[in-house]
């Protein structure tokens, strides 16, 4: 903004840059700048004098008022408004100056003497209270208004204030709607492009479909600016709405072949969006690609897009991208772009960093495609000039490169292994990382030992858990892979035991361990070499007497335990006496300690019976381990104070050198046959399959379907529930269908006699509640009533039918717990037979005072069983207002802690049931 030419100086800082930012704080103030030495006279030269006169006599005046400050095209209390937001010097103050200007705000906004200016500053305003947590709301009408405005400023503000502050599912965004709809179908070009620009802000899936077709009306406008805004705004709805990508890959198409090199550049974008899930569908695309970027190399897009001597080096970055994407896994036509990447390797050699960025990207499009020798010659020569360099960026993308080309051909990395290596010392600690994966990627048969020793040496030198662990990871991968001799892998897992234990995971020990037992398989004597070398290394590692990992110390023990006889250099008692000092040692793992007296397990049973000195020792060894706090450790000890009283099975079981000896397990048992069969003559059960036992513990649950008593074999028909399977067979031991949910277990010596016909408990009872309904319910005489299934009405099952065999028991009240009782006895013993209670036995003198003094019945006729069911729970209160319950429980219950308690009588079913 120019300010009073008497000044001649120009600030920088007007209020443009508020409007779009919310977060900038401490407007700036102008700098009060001196007064020019230059005399007025010699600003301005005018053959009239008159004039000059006026203009000196102005400037003057400007000089003796000093400078003045320029709001630009902001207001001074917008201005204000923004200094005091920035200049709050905490949340409080911050929230209290915007809730004193939201009230003002909303009465400004209400107004309507409202002139443009004024309604455009009062949406920033309320711009600025969204963004910084305050709502609101009341202000959204205003920038519904601001949209309809014909100022294209407001327009554009009301836009931005509905992006921002009005939900897609919000009702005036139907207004909104409205209004873009007639923005994109004005003939002014700046009106359709702020509604295009509001379309990819505002819009979500739902709403896309309403200005789908408005905006596909605009490909072929005769703005290059809407025509390359469109393709932007239907690659949009295309990663929203998938079904409308017909659409967009239609426009885009159209638009790599537009005059206009803007409209081809986000046809371009677009293009290669589509390409990276489908590249199939694009490929015929590639000869038109590959002459855009002849074009652009030539210059044929204008002056104005050269940059630092490289033409439009952002389109060559596009299409060098986009064919990669294309040329992957498609010989034929990578083998039509080797001129091309040739010409431009040459072409973007300028020495600058943007055409670095080129020669880069080139390089990347190289090793995606199947390049020939020349090619991948340029791309080396590319990768030797970007290492050579001593800037680290540089060095950045020769490392990142030749990690490309070095997928393709190894044998491109041979030259610069050095400089590679010399990378591992930079100061610059993403070189080092980016050097160890280029290294992992450049190995060899012939370098991977060279390889792992770096890999080794950088470990401890990194505080990076992740980093470590990657490391260990590939030098794991390395030595499977380029195993050169079996020795030289166990060096090498012992190297990360030593630098990495906690990272190495325990498969890669069992198969080191399995190496060791086994050997390659393929020599006997160059395995046993292999064996002794490494038996020697652990028992002089382990007699030495430094300090280990737990991790190495089991690896050690695990060798000496089973191949400590192959060192006949070195007494089996000086092993001996080493492994009793490690089972002192504190393992972190516990298991360490397990692993310990295995090996010394082993080596006694090699000297099994000969040393009764060594018996002794181990016996005083383990007396303290038989109490120790882990069960694995008692059991290790147990078993081998046993063993150590029997040699001869103690040397069976432990055979020398027998760790690779297949072992035969009997899955049958058969030896406890004759054991199983003594028990079964001798009267005792057969084994219950655990399937079984699962179906009848289901079925005797306490929430099992409940308890209903029908007659099997009554003149009348059995009255059977859906869910109760027929009986079992007479005599058999299993149930006739075990798929089925409850199946009642019959045993021979429990079988039911054919008559008198008894009734059966079947189990399809709801679950039982306390309470005092619950434990004594009123009943009535079933005889005097019609037979008929009474569960409907009352929730309980249904009574038990008149026989002629035998008349029923009178009903009585049955407790909750001996009805879960009886539930569970029928679903374990089948049938039940009812029989007449006991007679009440007589107390004594302490018994009835017990029951006087907590309320219980000392005499009269004992409680009976009912197979009414209970009711829901409910206090006693509750249970005082039922006349009914109270008296048929006044002989049978009381109340303690405001629950009733009952004491009925016990009545037990014939037969083992009971």
């Amino acid at each position: 903004c120019n300010h009073f030419f008497a000044h001649a100086v120009v600030f920088p800082f007007s209020g443009s840059p508020f409007i779009f930012c919310g977060y900038r704080r401490n407007f700036p103030q102008p700098p009060p700048y001196p007064p020019p030495s230059i005399h007025p006279y010699l600003l301005f030269l005018s053959p009239c004098k008159a004039k000059m006169a006026a203009k000196v006599a102005s400037a003057k005046t400007s000089l003796k008022k000093g400078p003045r400050v320029n709001t630009g095209s902001h207001t001074v209390p917008y201005l204000e408004f923004v200094r005091t937001l920035g200049d709050s010097k905490s949340k409080q103050a911050e929230d209290r100056f915007l809730t004193h200007e939201m009230v003002k705000l909303k009465t400004q906004l209400a107004s309507p003497a409202l002139d443009a200016m004024q309604a455009t500053e009062g949406l920033l305003r309320m711009l600025y209270c969204e963004m910084l947590g305050h709502a609101a709301d009341w202000g959204h009408i205003s920038a519904v208004k601001a949209i309809s405005s014909t100022d294209l400023t407001q327009k554009r503000i009301g836009y931005l204030c509905m992006s921002f502050c009005i939900k897609p599912d919000d009702e005036l965004m139907m207004l909104g709607i409205a209004q873009i709809l007639k923005d994109l179908g004005s003939s002014n070009t700046l009106e359709v492009n702020v509604a295009l620009g509001a379309c990819m802000r505002m819009l979500n899936a739902e709403l896309v479909p309403c200005v789908i077709t408005a905006v596909t009306g605009l490909i072929g406008h005769v703005s290059p600016s809407i025509r390359k805004k469109t393709i932007t705004v239907l690659n949009a709805f295309s990663k929203m709405v998938p079904s409308t990508q017909a659409v967009a890959v239609k426009a885009a198409r159209q638009g790599i072949s537009d005059r206009d090199p803007a409209v081809m550049a986000a046809a371009l974008n677009a293009i290669y969006d589509y390409a990276m899930a489908s590249p199939e569908a694009f490929r015929d695309l590639v000869p038109a690609l590959l002459n855009i970027l002849k074009q652009v190399q030539q210059q044929k897009l204008g002056p104005e897009f050269v940059y630092h001597r490289v033409p439009a080096p952002w389109i060559q970055l596009r299409l060098l991208r986009l064919l990669a994407v294309l040329c992957a896994e498609a010989p034929t036509v990578s083998s039509t772009m080797s001129s091309a990447l040739l010409e431009t390797f040459r072409r973007a050699s300028t020495g600058n960093n943007i055409g670095n960025a080129v020669i880069y990207e080139t390089v990347k499009t190289t090793t995606a495609c199947n390049p020939s020798s020349s090619l991948l010659t340029a791309a080396t020569n590319a990768v030797s000039f970007f290492l050579a360099r001593g800037d680290p960026n540089l060095k950045y993308l020769g490392l990142t490169a030749l990690s490309s080309i070095v997928r393709i051909d190894l044998s491109c990395a041979v030259s610069h292994q050095a400089v590679v290596i010399r990378c591992l010392e930079d100061p610059d600690e993403s070189i080092r990382r980016k050097t160890l994966d280029l290294m992992y990627r450049m190995t060899t048969m012939s370098n991977a030992d060279k390889v792992v020793s770096h890999f080794l040496q950088y470990i401890p030198s990194t505080p990076d858990t992740f980093l470590k662990n990657e490391l260990v990871q590939r030098i794991v991968d390395l030595a499977t892979r380029f195993r050169k001799t079996p020795l030289w892998y166990v060096d090498t897992i012992d190297s990360l035991l030593h630098v990495a234990p906690s990272l190495v995971k325990e498969e890669t020990v069992q198969e080191t361990l399995k190496l060791i037992a086994e050997g390659l398989g393929e020599n006997d004597e160059e395995d046993d070499a292999f064996r002794m070398a490494v038996v020697k290394k652990h028992v002089n590692l382990l007699l030495s007497g430094k300090t280990f990992s737990d991790e190495m110390l089991t690896v050690m023990v695990w060798v000496v335990g089973e191949y400590g006889f192959l060192c006949t250099d070195i007494p089996a008692k000086t092993l001996i006496d080493r492994l009793c000092d490690l089972v002192e040692y504190d393992f972190e793992d516990p298991r360490g300690k397990t692993v310990v007296l295995m090996a010394l397990m082993k080596l006694c049973s090699q000297r099994a019976g000969q040393d009764r000195v060594l018996a002794g020792q181990m016996e005083a060894l383990l007396q303290p381990l038989r109490t120790h706090q882990r069960v694995d450790v008692q059991q290790r000890a147990a078993e081998f104070s046993v063993l150590l009283h029997n040699p001869a099975i103690l040397m069976q079981a432990l055979p020398v050198d027998g760790c690779c000896e297949d072992i035969e397990v009997d899955k049958d048992l058969s030896f406890m046959n004759g054991l199983v069969q003594t028990a079964l003559d001798e009267g005792h059960s057969p084994y219950d399959p655990m399937r079984r036992r699962e179906l009848l513990s289901r079925s005797s649950a306490p929430d099992a379907p409940g308890i209903r008593l029908v007659h099997h074999n009554s003149s009348r028909g059995a009255r059977a529930s859906s869910n109760s399977p027929p009986p079992p067979r007479t005599g058999s031991p299993f149930p006739p269908d075990a798929s089925m949910g409850y199946v009642p277990r019959a045993f021979p010596s429990m079988t039911p006699s054919p008559e008198p016909p008894e009734p059966e408990l079947k189990l399809d009872v709801r679950s039982k509640r306390w309470g005092p309904n619950a434990a004594v319910a009123p009943v009535e005489n079933p005889a005097s009533e019609p037979q008929h299934d009474r569960s409907s009405s009352t929730g309980g099952p249904a009574p038990l039918p008149e026989t002629t065999e035998r008349q029923p028991t009178p009903p009585r009240p049955v407790h909750p717990g001996q009805q879960q009782l009886l539930g569970s006895a029928a679903g374990a013993f089948g049938p039940v037979v009812k029989s007449r209670p006991a007679p009440q036995p007589e107390l004594t003198e302490k018994q009835k005072e017990m029951a006087a003094l907590f309320g219980l019945p000392t005499g009269g006729e004992p409680p009976s069983i009912s197979a009414q069911p209970s009711q829901p729970p409910r206090r006693s209160t509750t249970a005082a207002k039922q006349p009914a319950a109270a008296a048929s429980s006044s002989s049978s219950s009381s109340t303690l802690g405001g629950y009733s308690s009952t004491t009925p009588a016990a009545a037990k079913p014939s037969g083992r049931g009971s």
